[in-house]
C-alpha cells in the first residue's frame, strides 16, 4: 500500500466527500522533504503539492504541458503550492501508474533546496520520464544484451547483498552516461563481456572510462560468457531476478525500471530475448592502477578525443585481484 492508497483509505473512513477537499500526508519521512502526497474528496485525483509562495512561481503559462498531468497553482489551508495533479482517478490502472511517478519524483526532488528550484525540478523529473517511456526503440543488439546481462550479474550477486537495494541502484550509473557502469562511495566498476568463443579482447569505449582520476579505486570485471548452453539464464530472467529482489522496494524498484529503459530495454521487446541464454564461464577483475594498459584523456594529444580500443586481456593478468577485494572494498573496508 503506497501513501496515495493510505490517504484514499482516511478519506473512506472519515467519509469526507465534500468536493475539492484534500487529504494529504509528507511524501517522505526524511526531515529534508519537502513535498506532500494529496488525494482530493470527490474525484479521487492524486497530487503532488509543492509549496511555494506566489511571489517564487514562474507564471503558470511558462510551465510545459505534462501528458496525463496538470499543473496550477492552488492555496490550501493558507498555503500556497504549485500542484501536479494526475488526470486518471485513484484505483484505475492509469490513476495507479500515475501516482508511482508521482511518488518517484518526489522522492528524487533535491533536500534543502529553494521553493523554487524544487518545483522545477519536479516538473523535470516528469518530462524525463515521459520522454523516456514515449521513445520508440529497436531491440537491443547482441553485444548491447550480453553486456546488460552481466550489468545484472553485478547487481545480483555483489551490489544488493554488500550495499542494499537502493544503494545499489544508485550505484548503476552506466545508464545515466557516467564513465563506469557503478559507481559507489567507495569504488567504481567497469562492466565487460566477452563471449567465450570469441577472441578475448576487451573493447574500451573511451578514453574516460578506465580514467582513476577522482576516483578511490576502479575495478575492471570481464566475464567470459556462453551462449546457448545447455543450462542458462535469459536476459529477461536476470532482469525479473533483480525485480523480485526490489518488490519490497517499490520506489528503488521503479527507479530500476525507469534506468533499464535508459538502457533501450523494453519489456515489450521480452520475448525476442527468451530463446538467448547465458552461462557465465569465468569471472576475471583487474584493479585498474598506474601501469595498466590503457588511454586515458590526459594522455591526449590536443584535439583528439572518442577514442575507443581494444586490450588484450593477457595483458591484464598482472593487474588480476581476488573478487573478494571488490566485495570488501563495496561494504567499505
Amino acid at each position: 500500500m503506497n501513501i496515495y492508497d493510505e490517504i484514499m483509505a482516511d478519506i473512506i473512513a472519515d467519509g469526507i466527500t465534500t468536493p475539492g477537499h484534500y487529504l494529504s500526508r509528507k511524501s517522505s519521512v526524511d526531515p529534508g522533504c519537502s513535498t506532500d502526497c494529496a488525494v482530493s474528496s470527490g474525484d479521487h485525483l492524486a497530487h503532488l503539492l509543492v509549496p511555494c509562495s506566489v511571489v517564487n512561481q514562474p507564471k503558470l503559462s511558462n510551465w510545459p504541458t505534462l501528458r496525463g498531468f496538470q499543473i496550477s497553482s492552488r492555496i490550501i489551508n493558507s498555503v500556497s503550492y504549485v500542484v501536479i495533479s494526475a488526470q486518471n482517478a485513484h484505483g484505475t490502472r492509469l490513476g495507479k501508474v500515475s501516482e508511482d511517478i508521482l511518488l518517484l519524483v518526489a522522492h528524487k526532488a533535491p533536500r534543502a533546496a529553494s521553493e523554487r528550484k524544487t518545483a522545477e525540478s519536479v516538473i523535470a523529473s516528469i518530462i524525463e520520464l515521459q520522454e523516456l517511456f514515449a521513445s520508440d526503440r529497436r531491440p537491443l543488439s547482441a553485444e548491447a544484451r550480453v553486456g546488460l546481462f552481466a550489468e545484472m550479474e553485478v547487481l545480483r550477486t555483489w551490489l544488493i547483498p554488500r550495499v542494499g537495494a537502493e544503494a545499489a541502484i544508485n550505484a548503476w550509473t552506466g545508464p545515466k552516461a557516467a564513465a563506469q557502469d557503478f559507481q559507489a562511495d567507495s569504488c567504481a566498476i567497469e562492466v565487460k563481456a566477452t563471449r567465450s568463443s570469441a577472441p578475448q579482447h576487451i573493447r574500451i569505449s573511451s578514453e574516460r572510462q578506465l580514467e582513476t582520476r577522482n576516483l578511490n579505486r576502479l575495478f575492471l570485471v570481464r566475464f567470459s560468457v556462453d551462449e546457448k548452453p545447455a543450462q542458462g539464464v535469459s536476459l529477461p530472467r536476470a532482469v525479473d531476478d533483480i525485480r523480485s529482489l526490489l518488490e519490497s522496494h517499490p520506489l528503488v524498484l521503479l527507479e530500476f525500471n525507469i534506468l533499464l529503459l535508459r538502457v533501450g530495454y523494453l519489456d515489450d521487446h521480452a520475448p525476442q530475448y527468451l530463446g538467448e541464454l547465458y552461462a557465465i564461464r569465468e569471472r576475471y577483475v583487474y584493479e585498474v592502477r598506474e601501469g595498466f594498459p590503457r588511454i586515458i584523456e590526459s594522455q591526449l594529444p590536443v584535439g583528439l578525443g572518442k577514442v575507443s580500443y581494444d586490450v588484450d586481456s593477457g595483458a591484464c593478468e598482472p593487474f588480476a585481484v581476488l573478487e573478494s577485494v571488490v566485495t570488501e572494498c563495496l561494504s567499505g573496508r
